[in-house]
């Protein structure tokens, strides 16, 4: 009689969660530009049937073909390849969460008087005349609704806006803050 232990070694679901894992892995890999692909994987096999699998449209020869690359990785060592993914979802992650910072702090200052002040405490190289003639130019621009909310999504905005942003951008990431 076998342990339980054994049984949840070789037990079907197991098995189940395995191969999705590597179906998982095949589909972001894919997600890879094909110089990326190439630098992380190499030549071989899987790169050409990662290749073939890009250029499948129907659906039924698709998901065929993610279960032969994840056939193939399975055969492979895959933890270097899952690093590397992480990686560079967490570079992605960060650079995110610069852009929400940054939508963040314009909203605050195109919101709030103080903003500016805050701002300019944490961030004293954005003390110059471009700045504050973009916030002007910004605060032009900003539709205010009468209720003293947000503006609702998909009301155009004009170039100061964006430009405000951009430069909010830059002075958060020259300062690594995101």
């Amino acid at each position: 009689m076998s342990t339980p232990a054994a049984r949840e070694q070789d037990s079907k679901s197991r098995r189940k969660r395995v191969r999705q894992a590597l179906q998982s892995l095949a589909l972001e890999l894919l997600d890879l530009s094909p110089e990326q692909l190439q630098a992380l994987v190499g030549d071989g096999v899987l790169l050409e049937a990662l290749e073939h699998l890009r250029g499948l449209r129907a659906r039924a020869a698709r998901r065929r073909q993610i279960r032969r690359v994840a056939g193939l990785l399975s055969r492979a060592k895959t933890e270097p390849w899952r690093q590397a993914l992480a990686g560079r979802a967490a570079a992605r992650d960060a650079e995110t969460g610069c852009l929400h910072a940054a939508e963040r702090w314009r909203d605050r200052l195109m919101r709030q008087e103080e903003a500016l002040a805050q701002w300019l405490q944490l961030y004293p190289a954005a003390d110059t005349p471009e700045f504050r003639a973009l916030l002007v130019q910004a605060r032009k621009e900003y539709p205010r609704p009468l209720s003293g909310r947000a503006p609702r999504a998909g009301v155009p905005h004009g170039r100061g806006f964006r430009a405000l942003f951009r430069e909010l951008r830059r002075h958060l990431q020259g300062a690594q803050k995101c």
